[in-house]
């Protein structure tokens, strides 16, 4: 009896797994996300490179990706990237939370 019931654990446990992690989740998604790492040497290989900021955000509950430029007289859309990269347009900016800064140029500043 003992037998079976030690066969029974170990079948159900390693049927448990953990959920597996979304590009969201990496420790550090400028290197080790590949489509975010793409679009930051795209940025870092620009002429406008110092006006880009990427941060890690939530947008409408969801966490995801904001690449910022700075341009006060560009008129630009805002998009929100989920995890698989895929982007959304911002509709309602205030619902943007900044969880965390991702990447910034040592010479940030924002064009005009």
């Amino acid at each position: 009896m003992k037998k079976i019931v030690l066969v029974i654990l170990i079948a159900l446990s390693a049927c448990q797994h953990d959920e597996p992690k979304t590009n969201c989740d990496v420790d550090d998604p400028i290197n080790n996300v590949p489509w975010l790492k793409q679009k930051v040497q795209e940025i870092e290989s620009s002429q406008s490179r110092q006006a880009y900021t990427v941060y890690k955000v939530k947008y409408n509950g969801e966490t995801g990706f904001y690449i910022s430029f700075c341009c006060a007289a560009c008129n630009m859309i805002v998009l929100f990237y989920h995890c698989d990269g895929t982007s959304t347009p911002v509709s309602d900016f205030s619902q943007m939370e900044t969880i965390a800064t991702l990447w910034k140029p040592e010479d940030y500043k924002c064009l005009y």
